[in-house]
């Protein structure tokens, strides 16, 4: 591919990571504003389109898988005061999640684009990517560990890192940066969540 067309992908990339942060510290803020005032923050029970789907729903998505498998685990919705989206405990431990969204970039399949700042390597204790496509999720879940060897496969130009999560004849490969890297036991991988909190 053409040096500066993947030059000006990846700031078309960059731009929407910013703007996708800025959306969410606008609802986050809209939601603590609306707590103050006494009142409930509304969950939104259904969406029109992929592009209607906010990281909120993808949040209360990922809670409420966690709640079916997991009854037992406390869940937190985050903030920005606690730097995460999503808090796990088991009442001994408790895990800061990086969560992330994606609406399918690419047609026919489940395509996800994330970006990641490098600084969030190695500070969370779970890392979860949510993509949907049509009308469904589809959920990545990895330890510290796992996403930190993902990482380190890639070569990496920016302090912003880039992820193309496709699902390509039932292998999900990131097709970023030339490396093809294949994440399939991630994907679903829901267990992860009781091996890092009793890690």
């Amino acid at each position: 591919m053409d040096k500066n067309f993947l030059n000006l992908m990846s700031i078309v990339g960059e731009l929407s990571g910013e703007i996708t942060k800025i959306k969410e510290e606008l609802e986050n803020m809209r939601n603590e504003l609306e707590v103050l005032k006494g009142g409930q923050v509304m969950k939104i029970e259904s969406v029109e389109n992929e592009d209607s789907i906010t990281v909120s729903n993808a949040r209360d998505y990922v809670m409420e898988q966690i709640k079916i498998r997991f009854p037992n685990l406390k869940l937190t919705k985050g903030s920005q005061k606690l730097g995460t989206k999503l808090t796990i405990s088991n009442n001994e431990k408790t895990l800061r999640v990086l969560l992330k969204k994606s609406r399918s970039h690419r047609n026919g399949y489940p395509s996800g684009w994330f970006t990641v700042n490098e600084d969030a390597v190695g500070n969370y204790d779970l890392y979860i990517f949510v993509i949907t496509f049509e009308d469904d999720f589809y959920t990545i879940l990895l330890s510290p560990s796992q996403f930190e060897r993902w990482v380190n496969a890639k070569k990496i130009t920016s302090e912003n890192i880039h992820f193309y999560m496709n699902l390509i004849n039932g292998k999900w490969i990131d097709d970023r940066d030339d490396v093809n890297y294949n994440f399939t036991a991630s994907a679903e991988n829901w267990s992860i969540i009781e091996e890092v909190l009793k890690g």
